[in-house]
């Protein structure tokens, strides 16, 4: 069993974002905001950072009592944040339109990512509903390469802290809706897309489709654990929309040649999707999910599950700390 640690997460929900200090059979809560359009948030160790609707960001030194607000502004919808540098703090923001920005406090205004924007393949990145594309979901390896999964145009990446960026091998699913890292194997990446589940191990050069024993189902969350490249988890649905959509949870610890339902101690079946931002790993290994309003914790390598947290309102997203 896990031992009594502190794990440190920040929790959000449309209108509040809250801080949780946890241990085996505890937890302290803190809300750390509260008002309508909290988008995105983003933790290090040193640094917890919330994006709100009117594109101003929050910056907050875990176990500060207040925020500092920063205005960015950025003309579209913030849609991911990643924080790259605790000092000064340094993030790239994803927005509608698929735009990423890097901010620096103390450097005024976020600035557009000159490589990002000229990148020739943006003009195949679409949404099937006519709206412009976005950057869904952004991650970063203790290497310095960051990925950044466009919704709908596959996986970009960058070598060098979001510097240069080029697209990653094409033989991905272009309609990826969230992708991962490993903080212990540098070159692992994680993509959860319509469908179902790929991964590489060169970076993004090539990949492996891990969906068959999903049956291919449409996949909206991927995390892994820190320590182990090959303990995965990822949520699969019938599919993007309706009343029912049988969302659930699976996990596998062989890098997703086998994969188990998780049936116990976390619902078997959800009317709506596991959402990306609502699955993940705190650094020590233990596993978190999202259904509604409650947050559930999974031990052991994420075979042990029980309800652990209820939040005032449908929770949009967690973040733990990465490193």
């Amino acid at each position: 069993m896990v031992k009594d640690v502190k794990i440190n997460m920040v929790i959000i929900t449309k209108r509040s974002a809250w801080h949780l200090e946890t241990g085996n059979d505890s937890v302290k809560t803190k809300c750390l905001f509260e008002g309508e359009g909290v988008r995105r948030i983003a933790e290090t160790s040193c640094l917890q950072a919330i994006a709100l609707a009117n594109n101003r960001i929050l910056l907050m030194a875990p176990g500060s009592e207040s925020f500092q607000t920063h205005p960015t502004y950025i003309p579209g919808r913030i849609d991911s944040l990643l924080i790259i540098h605790d000092n000064p703090p340094t993030m790239l923001i994803g927005t509608k339109g698929a735009h990423l920005h890097k901010w620096v406090e103390g450097g005024g205004s976020a600035k557009l990512v000159d490589s990002f924007e000229k990148l020739e393949c943006r003009g195949k990145w679409y949404t099937p509903w006519g709206d412009p594309p976005s950057v869904r979901s952004l991650a970063l390896a203790q290497s310095g390469w960051v990925y950044a999964d466009i919704h709908v145009g596959s996986i970009i990446r960058s070598p060098n802290y979001g510097a240069l960026w080029e697209p990653a091998s094409p033989t991905l699913d272009e309609d990826v809706h969230q992708v991962a890292v490993c903080s212990s194997s540098d070159q692992n990446v994680y993509a959860a897309t319509a469908g179902s589940v790929y991964i590489s191990k060169d970076c993004g050069s090539s990949w492996l489709y891990r969906g068959e024993e999903l049956g291919g189902r449409y996949s909206r969350a991927i995390a892994v654990h820190p320590r182990n490249p090959d303990c995965i988890l990822a949520t699969v649905s019938n599919g993007p929309h309706g009343d029912d959509v049988e969302g659930e949870l699976f996990r596998t610890e062989n890098a997703g040649q086998h994969w188990e339902h998780i049936t116990k101690g976390f619902p078997a079946s959800t009317k709506k999707n596991i959402d990306t931002f609502h699955i993940g790993f705190s650094n020590e290994g233990t596993a978190w999910a999202v259904a509604d309003n409650l947050l559930y914790r999974g031990l052991d390598q994420a075979t042990h599950w029980s309800e652990f947290w209820k939040a005032p309102d449908l929770i949009t997203g967690i973040a733990l700390k990465n490193v």
